[in-house]
């Protein structure tokens, strides 16, 4: 299994061996979204995460308002929503998302720390929830939307 670790725009590759590989069990096909205005990290978080045959990138977009219009048109499990962007922040899109779509689980990213950004590791309905950049691999996204599930 390939796993990239992302900072930023550099993209950093580790092969690991199947044994090697955590995944917990079967899980049904997990639709994500891409949110991010750097295209350098849609796209190559898209490739990555487009690897694992669990989840299937709906679309990657540059702005929380393309992330609306494809919420509204498509179905989608998960949004991972960069936090800072120019025409209107993650946290406060990522808001908006969980009072519109109720079903929707929502992981904010960034480069910087959750507490620098004063960001709380997740709400209380844990729909919202933060993970660095540099921490983002499949399972972490599938764990977060199963645990948003039960």
């Amino acid at each position: 299994m390939l796993v990239v670790t992302i900072t930023g725009t550099v993209v950093l590759a580790r092969l690991f061996s199947r044994s090697d590989d955590c995944h917990s069990g079967p899980v049904s096909t997990l639709r994500v979204l891409v949110v991010d205005d750097s295209p350098a990290f849609r796209a190559a978080v898209s490739s990555f995460l487009g690897l694992d045959d669990r989840l299937d990138i709906v679309d990657a977009v540059e702005s929380a308002a393309a992330a609306f219009d494809v919420l509204s048109h498509r179905r989608v499990d998960l949004v991972l929503l960069d936090v800072t962007m120019p025409e209107r922040s993650g946290t406060s899109a990522a808001v908006e998302m969980a009072a519109t779509y109720p079903k929707l689980t929502i992981v904010l990213c960034s480069t910087m720390s959750r507490t620098d950004l004063g960001i709380p590791a997740h709400d209380d309905s844990r729909r919202v929830i933060f993970i660095p950049k540099d921490e983002l691999v499949p399972d972490a996204l599938i764990e977060q939307w199963e645990r948003h599930l039960h």
